[in-house]
């Protein structure tokens, strides 16, 4: 994380890439990995989770200056065939439905 530590102070918003694994559940992966940046960072990543061949997640952290734009960039995009067509939902919370876990984005 010392990695994206550093380019966090810097001011920058990141978008990291995570290839999930065969060893868990992939909603548990990404609830992990997400909770580690929030240590790391101090700040919550919105994880937009892609769905064609192998499941990968996009995690989107921005910085809280450019977190309104990105978010509704991301929630465009959930509305376009990239999402109407389930190649990227985001996961949902523990308790949320998936309208919800939407519009949290």
């Amino acid at each position: 994380m010392d990695d994206l530590k550093a380019v966090w102070d810097a001011g920058k918003s990141l978008v990291v890439y995570h290839q999930l694994n065969m060893s868990g559940k992939a909603e548990a992966q990404i609830r992990n990995i997400c909770a580690e940046i929030h240590k790391a960072l101090c700040t919550e990543p919105i994880p937009m989770w892609f769905h064609r061949g192998t499941s990968r997640v996009f995690l989107v952290i921005p910085q809280e200056c450019h977190r309104e734009r990105i978010t509704a960039r991301l929630c465009w995009m959930l509305a376009s065939p990239w999402g109407e067509r389930g190649h990227f939902t985001r996961p949902q919370r523990s308790g949320n439905t998936d309208a919800e876990a939407k519009e949290a984005t």
